[in-house]
C-alpha cells in the first residue's frame, strides 16, 4: 500500500516539476506572466505533494520558515519593486520544491538532465542552421538579452553535472562543447568564462584532475599556436574586445554606500542609486536584488546556501562544491537566478543536504 502511494506521489510530483519547466521556458520566451504563475503553482504543487510522501520532516520546516520569513519581509517593499519581492518568495518555495522532488523521486535524469539537452540543441539548431548570432539571440527571450541566455544556459549545465554525480554517471563532454561553441555566438565574457569553467569541471570528474593536468600541459603549445593564429579574430568576435571593464562593481559600491540603519535592515528601491537607475534598475547581481526586496532576512536564505556549500566540502564533495562556486559567481554578475524560474536547476545541488542528508551517493571527485 505504501508503495503504491508513493509510486501515485511520484508520478504526480514529477509531471508538476516537468509541467513547470516547461512554462518556465514559455514564459522566457514570451515574458507572460500567466506563465510565470503556471510555474509556481506547478512547483508549489510538487512541494505539497513531496511534503506530505516523504519523512524528512526536517526539510518542511526548514524550507517552510525561510518561505514564510521571505514572504513576510517581501510585503515591506512590494510597491518598490513593482510585486517582484512578493512573488520572488513564491518562487523560491516552487523551485524548492521542483527541487526536492527530483531527488525524493529519484527524477533528476528527467527534470535536470533533459531539459539541458533540449535547451542546447535548440540553441546549437538556430546557430548552425538558421543563422543566429548575438544580435538575434539578444531578442529570442521576451525582455531579456542574450546575456541571460547564456546564463541559462549555464545554470542548466550545472543542473546536468550535479545530475551525473548524483545518479553515479561519468558526465558526457559532448553537450558541454556544445555549450562553448554557443556561448561564443552569444558573445558574453561571463557567459563564455563560466561555459569554460563547468566543461572544465565536467572533464575533472570524467578524467580525473592528474590526468587532465597532464593533458593540459601537452595541450599548452597547441593552445599558443591557436591563439598566436585565432586569438584576434576570437577576441574580435566576442565581448572581449571591450575588456574587463564592468559597471557591475559600480553599482555594488554604490548601492551599499548609499544604505542608511533602515535599508540595511529592511532594503530599499533600488531605482533610488543612481548607477542602477541608469541600467534600468537591474543591479546585475542577484545578491544586492535580494537584500533591496527583503533586507537582512534574506540571510537567512545565504546561511543555507553558504551552509550547503561547507557542506559539500567537509563531506569531500569537491566536485559539487565547485559547481556551488560557479552559481555563487554567477549570481554576483546578474540576477538570472535566485529566486528567478531557472533555480529549479541550481537548487538540488546547493540544497543537497538539506534536501537528503540521511542518503549518500557515489562520488566522482
Amino acid at each position: 500500500m505504501e508503495r503504491r502511494i508513493f509510486t501515485n506521489a511520484r508520478t504526480i510530483g514529477v509531471m508538476c516539476g516537468l509541467m513547470a519547466i516547461f512554462f518556465a521556458a514559455i514564459a522566457y520566451l514570451t515574458g507572460e506572466l500567466v506563465y510565470r504563475s503556471l510555474y509556481v503553482i506547478l512547483g508549489m504543487s510538487a512541494f505539497l505533494v513531496v511534503a506530505i510522501s516523504s519523512k524528512s520532516y526536517s526539510t518542511l520546516v526548514v524550507s517552510s520558515a525561510v518561505f514564510v520569513a521571505l514572504l513576510t519581509s517581501s510585503l515591506l517593499n512590494i510597491e518598490s519593486s513593482g510585486w517582484r519581492s512578493l512573488f520572488g518568495a513564491f518562487l523560491f518555495l516552487a523551485s524548492f520544491g521542483i527541487g526536492w522532488a527530483a531527488l525524493e523521486f529519484r527524477a533528476t535524469r528527467v527534470l535536470l538532465e533533459l531539459p539541458f539537452l533540449f535547451a542546447i540543441t535548440v540553441i546549437a539548431i538556430l546557430d548552425v542552421f538558421f543563422g543566429y548570432g548575438h544580435r538575434e539571440f539578444n531578442h529570442l527571450l521576451e525582455g531579456s538579452s542574450r546575456n541571460v541566455l547564456s546564463a541559462i544556459l549555464v545554470m542548466l549545465g550545472v543542473g546536468y553535472l550535479f545530475s551525473k554525480w548524483y545518479r553515479g554517471c561519468a558526465p558526457s563532454l559532448f553537450p558541454l562543447f556544445v555549450l562553448l561553441f554557443v556561448s561564443v555566438s552569444l558573445y558574453g565574457r561571463s557567459g563564455i568564462v563560466f561555459s569554460v569553467a563547468i566543461t572544465i569541471l565536467a572533464a575533472c570528474a570524467r578524467f580525473g584532475a592528474r590526468r587532465l593536468f597532464l593533458i593540459f600541459l601537452m595541450l599548452v603549445p597547441l593552445s599558443g599556436l591557436f591563439y598566436g593564429c585565432f586569438g584576434e579574430v576570437f577576441v574580435e568576435s566576442t565581448n572581449f574586445r571591450h575588456g574587463f571593464e564592468s559597471a557591475r562593481f559600480l553599482m555594488f559600491i554604490d548601492y551599499f554606500s548609499s544604505l542608511d540603519v533602515v535599508g540595511l535592515f529592511f532594503g530599499r528601491d533600488l531605482w533610488e542609486v543612481s548607477v542602477i537607475a541608469d541600467y534600468g534598475g537591474n543591479p546585475h547581481n542577484a545578491f544586492l536584488r535580494l537584500h533591496a526586496y527583503h533586507g537582512l532576512v534574506v540571510m537567512l536564505f545565504v546561511v543555507m546556501v553558504l551552509s550547503g556549500f561547507l557542506l559539500h566540502l567537509v563531506n569531500g564533495r569537491w566536485f559539487l562544491a565547485s559547481l556551488v562556486i560557479v552559481v555563487m559567481a554567477r549570481a554576483f554578475f546578474d540576477i538570472v537566478v535566485f529566486f528567478n524560474l531557472i533555480d529549479f536547476a541550481v537548487f538540488p545541488l546547493i540544497f543537497y543536504s538539506f534536501y537528503f542528508a540521511r542518503f549518500r551517493s557515489c562520488n566522482l571527485v
